[in-house]
């Protein structure tokens, strides 16, 4: 045993030199990139340095990332739990027949106790691993038992941090939860459900974070709208009730927002878009009315945005975008009319995206819209065979503006795309084979852009 942890400084310095090389050589190669415009045939070799399937990764699909305190990485897959020591892989899987095996394959998080104990959260939402290092075996015990209150907790999951300075992540698979990470002092705390306690988070499929205006966190889940108490540290539910009109409509809430007065604006699965009133508690319900053509146009909101000017955007699936007013709420309806080159591309709204010149950009499963604001009508960028320059696919997953003023665009399999607003042309940024600094996996369902101006690309069975 002092054999293996003898060596492991010596890995870390190892391993973290590598990981400032890569994102050095990243943010210089894409500064280099921006300068001009190469033709989208070509392929500019930003250095990925890729940990796949191909070096000895479990699953491509990584829920959750975690260096522990001995500098070892932990990938948490969909199909089981990696080690990396900076050079390989240790994989550990559930064995039915051996009872000291992982519970379940499918890794939600990691997390390191005080004593520096190992815990891993999987898919199973009463159980979790304790692992041995020594024998490198696992134990399983009831989630209920274990206080990760103040645990480090990895987690890959969307984050929202609020200007309190804590960090909430939040796990759309059931078991996952809701954590809270102190920026200032690393200390993390878990929120889970427990049918025993009326104020525990209401599900463990957590959706989206957002804070008003008075600091208060408001957290959509699988199971309804929580409003969280810092001081009790509970958690008030929001949930239907048939019999209560006022209530929320649906209990799967997706997207939330905060619009520029304060106001509260919930989206949900199926019910459709609800206003928050904070004197009564209570919600005004906007639904599609098919009487009232200046209603909301579906019922299934996918996302929420507001632009410079006050307006709100409601991007649906299967019914287009909506715009409207916040205080008039005449909803105006964008839906793809196969007569019109000028109207939406398609009415499986993906995506929204407000620039710093005000351009709202909506993503579809048909092209790439460019909202004019002066003729309230689409520019429309779809890809063109005989055009290397034209946007690499029509299906659109999501978008970024950076701090530098490009504009990324995620596909669905063809890669990372990047525009240039001056000529209106496309840069692609795809896997290649024979590159291994290439982009490792042409399906791009997320971007994110960190503090130090770093791009990351978020790929679907890529890593």
């Amino acid at each position: 045993m002092q054999t293996v942890f003898k060596n492991i400084p010596r890995f870390v310095h190892s391993f973290r030199a590598r990981l400032r090389v890569s994102l050095a050589s990243l943010c210089l190669a894409m500064l280099a990139g921006s300068a001009g415009v190469v033709p989208v045939f070509s392929q500019e070799a930003i250095p990925f340095e890729h940990l796949t399937v191909n070096q000895g990764l479990s699953q491509g699909s990584v829920n959750c990332i975690f260096q522990d305190s001995y500098g070892f990485m932990w990938f948490g897959t969909q199909d089981g739990l990696n080690r990396f020591d900076g050079y390989e892989f240790d994989i550990y899987k559930n064995d039915p027949a051996d009872s000291t095996t992982l519970s379940d394959n499918f890794i939600v998080f990691v997390a390191e106790d005080s004593n520096r104990t190992l815990w891993i959260g999987t898919i199973s939402p009463d159980i979790l691993n304790r692992f041995d290092r020594v024998t490198e075996t696992f134990r399983c015990v009831q989630r209920d038992s274990v206080d990760l209150s103040t645990a480090r907790i990895g987690s890959a999951f969307p984050s929202y941090t609020d200007p309190a300075g804590f960090r909430w992540s939040g796990s759309g698979a059931k078991g996952g939860g809701l954590t809270r990470l102190n920026t200032r002092n690393g200390e993390t705390t878990l929120f889970r459900h427990d049918a025993s306690e009326p104020g525990s988070l209401s599900d463990d499929r957590v959706y989206s974070v957002v804070s008003d205006r008075v600091g208060t966190i408001w957290v959509g889940t699988g199971g309804g709208l929580d409003r969280f108490d810092r001081k009790s540290g509970t958690f008030t539910h929001f949930r239907r009730d048939d019999k209560d009109p006022t209530g929320l409509s649906d209990n799967y809430v997706w997207p939330l927002l905060v619009d520029s007065d304060g106001t509260l604006w919930v989206g949900t699965y199926q019910g459709g878009l609800h206003r928050y009133d904070p004197l009564t508690e209570s919600f005004a319900h906007f639904r599609h009315d098919e009487a009232n053509p200046r209603s909301l146009a579906g019922d299934r909101v996918l996302s929420l945005y507001q632009d410079a000017s006050g307006m709100i955007w409601v991007g649906m699936a299967d019914n287009g975008v909506d715009r409207f007013h916040p205080k008039l709420l005449n909803f105006v309806h964008y839906l793809h009319d196969p007569s019109n080159p000028r109207s939406l591309a398609d009415n499986n709204v993906h995506g929204l995206c407000v620039d710093r010149n005000g351009i709202v950009w909506i993503g579809t499963q048909n092209g790439l819209n460019q909202w004019d604001t002066k003729t309230g009508e689409f520019r429309l960028y779809k890809h063109n065979p005989n055009d290397p320059k034209s946007i690499a696919s029509d299906q659109v997953l999501t978008m970024l503006e950076d701090r530098s003023g490009n504009f990324w665009v995620g596909l669905t399999g063809d890669g990372l795309d990047r525009f240039d607003r001056a000529t209106g042309t496309f840069k692609h940024y795809r896997n290649d084979p024979n590159n291994p600094r290439s982009l490792p996996d042409n399906r791009v369902y997320a971007l994110c852009e960190d503090r130090r101006g770093g791009l990351w690309v978020g790929t679907y069975g890529g890593g």
